[in-house]
């Protein structure tokens, strides 16, 4: 019962604040209506409605205001006909129309003059010849991208029909046209396309009126495809074979690779490739001279798997790489025993392999050390006496190679440097000074001594080391090699 109540007090207040908001505005109405501005009062009569439907007299206000409003926006739209002012004309029907509108959403009708929707009609449509004649200087005069840009506000700005619709957006196709042309015949082809692309999305590609932007695509990417090929051709011509390469997968990229429109740019890319492309041979890794005792032939070989991997199995574009078992046949040829390669001897193996350039890769350090703090143990000896032994818990290597890359016509050493790099591996290990068979050592401690163990360890990390130098020398090798070609 206690709810009832309530709500019903709160319905009654509702009531109250509707009749009292509703009574403010149709006082402001009626102060509007005395000013003469009928439009403000025909707003306010209205808005009184909407908080009170039945308030008194707004009804009969709001018609009487809005019909004053409506006759007053008509009288001023004819004066902007007669003075051949359509657009500002066209504004005040709409004036008019929102008018209408706001008063039929509180059931109150105002009428129109017979030839109301005639007279509008025309003068829309004189609206629209009218801005289209401005906007047509513009595309005129060669502004296209000023046209398309007003034709596009126009759509915004008028209320057009279907057809009048078509007309600009039309009107706008001409105008990207004119814009693609203009692109083209400057030969700044992505320009040209983008525009021509924009011309197409008007209508959709399958829409008759994208017919000419279509041709026009087409007749854009054969010129371009033209221009890539001359070009791509003039620069081999020249012996610039990366610049006539790019130039060649531009003009394949245009079409597909497949599509027999890019023959001609395949074709001419191979001829590119052939032309430019060089012979490198890879000396075999060599230590340097009084470093062998430190610098094992194992580490050689290895960063030679490594470079091999890295050189002959995929050798970059404009590349090609002399296969390795020839270098060696040839090095043993001229009784290469593993010494030291110098440019010299690299020349004459190169020169016999018909080749173009040589790499040659010298270890120049190879140290293995013991890490760590070392610890000392105490053993006993057979001889009852005790023995200390020194315990390191990690042993490493490190390793440095230096190259130099020979352009074998001139013999000139075009690129050189060198890479560095360390390994390590937590392992103990032990030494001593004396007899090992004097010790009394446990099987752990004979551990420490096992100079098999320690030889895995050590190869273990000679692999990870020429790993880590062949990736950085031969990367410097081949990236210093196409940068000094043409």
């Amino acid at each position: 019962m206690r709810s009832i109540f309530a709500a019903a007090a709160l319905a009654m207040l509702l009531l109250l604040c509707g009749c009292a908001s509703a009574k403010k505005s149709y006082g402001k109405g009626a102060d509007a209506e005395a000013e003469g501005r009928w439009a403000t009062a025909a707003e306010q009569y209205i808005d009184a409605l909407r908080r009170d439907p039945e308030y008194p007299g707004a009804r009969e206000r709001a018609y009487e205001a809005g019909s004053y409003a409506v006759a007053e926006y008509l009288d001023i739209a004819h004066r902007f006909e007669a003075a051949q002012r359509f657009e500002s004309a066209l504004g005040e029907y709409q004036k008019a129309d929102r008018m209408v509108a706001l008063a039929a959403s509180v059931r109150v009708v105002i009428g129109l003059p017979g030839d109301y929707a005639q007279r509008k009609a025309m003068t829309l449509g004189r609206a629209v010849d009218e801005a289209m004649i401005a906007v047509d200087r513009l595309a005129d005069d060669g502004r296209w991208r000023e046209a398309f840009d007003a034709y596009r506000d126009l759509l915004r700005r008028l209320p057009m029909g279907p057809a009048q619709v078509q007309q600009v957006r039309l009107a706008q196709l001409d105008a990207l046209l004119d814009g693609a042309e203009e692109a083209l015949a400057a030969g700044r082809y992505d320009a040209a396309t983008e525009i021509a692309a924009d011309a197409i999305d008007l209508f959709g590609t399958d829409a008759p009126q994208s017919g000419p932007a279509l041709e026009l695509l087409a007749r854009i990417d054969r010129r371009h495809y033209d221009d890539l090929v001359a070009s791509a051709r003039a620069q081999m011509t020249a012996g610039r074979f990366q610049a006539a390469d790019r130039l060649a997968c531009r003009a394949i990229a245009i079409y597909r690779a497949e599509s027999a429109s890019s023959l001609q740019a395949r074709e001419l890319r191979e001829r590119i490739i052939a032309q430019g492309t060089v012979v490198l041979a890879s000396m075999p890794a060599c230590v340097r001279s009084g470093l062998e005792a430190g610098a094992p032939a194992a580490l050689a070989a290895a960063i030679d798997d490594q470079l091999e991997q890295a050189f002959w199995a995929e050798p970059p574009l404009f590349i090609d790489v002399a296969d390795p078992d020839d270098v060696r046949r040839e090095l043993r040829r001229l009784d290469y025993a593993g010494q030291e390669i110098t440019p010299t001897r690299a020349r004459a193996v190169v020169e016999t392999l018909t080749g173009d350039f040589a790499a040659i890769f010298t270890i120049t350090r190879c140290e293995t050390a013991a890490l760590g703090e070392p610890q000392a143990h105490e053993v006993m000896r057979r001889d009852g006496d005790s023995a200390h032994i020194t315990v390191h818990a990690r042993r490493g290597i490190r390793a440095r190679c230096a190259y130099k890359l020979i352009d074998v016509t001139s013999g000139a050493v075009i690129d050189e440097g060198a890479a560095e790099a360390s390994a390590e591996r937590r392992q103990a290990f032990a030494t001593y000074d004396g007899d090992l068979d004097d010790l009394l050592l446990t099987r752990a401690q004979h551990e420490w001594f096992d100079e098999r163990a320690q030889r895995e360890i050590d190869d273990a990390l000679r692999r990870e080391i020429a790993a880590s130098l062949a990736d950085q020398i031969g990367g410097a090798v081949l990236g210093a090699l196409l940068e000094h070609l043409p």
